[in-house]
């Protein structure tokens, strides 16, 4: 491991250093008062073996030593000698041995993956056991992260670890209860979202709404986005009625700057038609945008609902107007006919 070069272009350290890096990270995660350290700061404070999670941490890479190209599985065969070495109990040393072999996992998947598919959050659940082994690779993966580069961290990667945690979370407490909760999690977000109604929207339009649309939607939207898209379907519908000529078929486009999190929200609300997607992901990038992720709904009437996160291409920062206007004009171009 010393002066061990890793030769992926986003590590900024040697392998002996980085593991080093790694561990001063964590430790500035136990009482920060400042994001992203302080999100973490109650979930390390909170486990049972503190010492088990930097064991983990100081061997997560160790088996990249061992030089046969599978540092995941070298670094179980070094933790099974080094725990046998600490006389780890069967129970810990098992545990240990699950961090070091999963340590990419929640990366991956919080990175690769559609955390807002139930499937995915199963298996991953399904894989990590329980909420003591989740925690601890919350905080390793966070660890690693910030101990690989101080630019490779950002806050949208921090906003998809944290769900990521969250959701699993949910899912490991809810245990075989788990369908039955969100069900019960629908139907009271329908009979908020009937109490809460916006004042233009109608009954008939929500009704609508939940019945054009699929549960998936509905787990992945609180009732105050689900608000943002009633208003916005009521604005498209009402400009199909009252417009003409090529205006009916105009998108209907709304951003949202979240600065905490780093990128700006554009949600599109049109009829949906064959490389739709396509057109509006060219646009985006036509207008100096780069897509950070996107969500996709149609609804069962022709509606779609698409809201795609994005940063400015060349500073990485916020959309501006100008970038706005550009997609606007361009989106608006290729869907007239």
């Amino acid at each position: 491991m010393t002066c061990l070069v890793q030769h992926e272009f986003f590590h900024a350290y040697a392998a002996d250093e980085h593991t080093l890096v790694c561990l001063e990270k964590l430790d500035q995660v136990w009482d920060a008062a400042q994001p992203p350290f302080a999100h973490y700061t109650h979930i390390l404070q909170d486990i049972d073996l503190p010492y088990l999670l930097y064991l983990a941490l100081f061997l997560h890479d160790a088996g990249k030593g061992m030089g046969s190209g599978d540092h995941v599985k070298d670094g179980t065969v070094v933790c099974q000698k080094v725990g046998e070495r600490l006389g780890l109990t069967p129970r810990r040393l098992a545990r240990l041995k699950f961090l070091v072999e999963h340590h990419l996992l929640m990366a991956e998947v919080s990175q690769r993956r559609d955390i807002d598919s139930p499937t995915v959050i199963r298996q991953f659940a399904e894989t990590v056991q329980d909420e003591e082994n989740l925690a601890m690779l919350t905080l390793l993966t966070f660890a690693d992260s910030l101990g690989t580069s101080n630019n490779l961290w950002n806050d949208f990667k921090n906003t998809l670890l944290q769900t990521l945690y969250h959701l699993a979370g949910r899912r490991l407490a809810s245990g075989k209860d788990y369908e039955q909760a969100e069900q019960q999690r629908l139907a009271k977000l329908m009979q908020e979202a009937r109490e809460q109604l916006p004042l233009k929207i109608s009954a008939e339009e929500l009704e609508a709404h939940f019945e054009h649309l699929t549960p998936r939607y509905f787990r992945t939207h609180s009732l105050e986005h689900i608000n943002i898209d009633l208003t916005q379907v009521n604005r498209f519908l009402k400009r199909v009625v009252n417009g003409s000529g090529s205006r009916v078929l105009e998108p209907v486009i709304a951003w949202h700057n979240q600065p905490a999190r780093g990128h700006t929200s554009v949600k599109i609300c049109t009829w949906d038609r064959p490389g739709l997607f396509t057109t509006i992901s060219g646009a985006l990038a036509a207008a100096g945008l780069n897509i950070l992720s996107a969500r996709v709904f149609s609804r069962g009437d022709g509606i779609i609902l698409d809201t795609f996160l994005v940063v400015n291409a060349r500073t990485g920062g916020l959309a501006k107007r100008p970038e706005r206007d550009t997609f606007k004009k361009l989106i608006t171009q290729a869907l007239l006919p």
